[in-house]
């Protein structure tokens, strides 16, 4: 079987301090996922660009997709 490719949306405000509500779920979601070898971590979302691109460096993945969701 494959690698399952995942995308996390909702990467959260970092500014705003890690809380188990705040930006730390992503971030757990991030770990949890580069525990497991079929897994890969591809993508991820978030209304800041500035929060989904420090997520991205942060967490270390291959991410190859990063988008910013523009709110309506």
């Amino acid at each position: 079987m494959g690698r399952l490719r995942v995308g996390v949306i909702g990467t959260g405000n970092p500014a705003q301090g890690a809380s188990r509500m705040g930006f730390a779920m992503a971030y757990q979601h991030a770990n949890a996922y580069a525990k497991f070898d079929n897994c890969q971590l591809v993508a991820c979302a978030d209304i800041k660009a500035e929060s989904a691109e420090t997520f991205v460096e942060k967490c270390q993945a291959p991410i190859i997709s990063i988008y910013h969701i523009r709110q309506c």
